[in-house]
């Protein structure tokens, strides 16, 4: 257990210096209300949504999640989702999967990287995404059609 806390407690603090250094984001909004995706949900699923991107399951994983308005509409519910896991975590450095509320209600997985950051730059409408490896960003993902590539 005390990789999981080591793990979580690394990951909370790069995660809030990255957030804090990209600025706010937008609340999702549907008529009127909030909408979201719960951190509850997102775990009850995060098999279903890692298998949905090709990448294993875990076993005793747990999605730290970050809520933010990926596509500039405030009526939609997406999320950054870190995976802290011994399967999703090499030297501190987690799977990121990017997952939205359907049409339907569900949450399906739109893409996944390394510590995933949101950029400046917008491709398709869609916040494009900064792939790190601490603090250092590799690559950018951009949407693509209905995924992040």
């Amino acid at each position: 257990m005390s990789f999981f806390r080591t793990a979580a407690a690394r990951l909370s603090l790069v995660a809030v210096v990255i957030v804090a250094a990209a600025g706010p984001t937008r609340p999702a909004v549907a008529c009127g209300e909030q909408a979201s995706i719960a951190s509850s949900e997102v775990d009850a699923q995060l098999n279903q949504l890692l298998a949905q991107e090709g990448l294993s399951s875990t076993r005793a994983g747990k999605g730290i999640m970050r809520a933010i308005d990926l596509d500039g509409d405030p009526s939609t519910a997406e999320a950054l989702v870190d995976v802290v896991s011994p399967e999703h975590c090499v030297a501190l450095t987690c799977t990121t999967l990017v997952v939205r509320r359907g049409a339907n209600g569900k949450l399906v997985a739109i893409g996944h990287g390394t510590w995933l950051q949101p950029l400046r730059s917008r491709t398709s409408g869609w916040m494009d995404l900064g792939e790190t490896a601490p603090l250092v960003t590799v690559r950018a993902l951009r949407m693509s059609g209905a995924h992040y590539e």
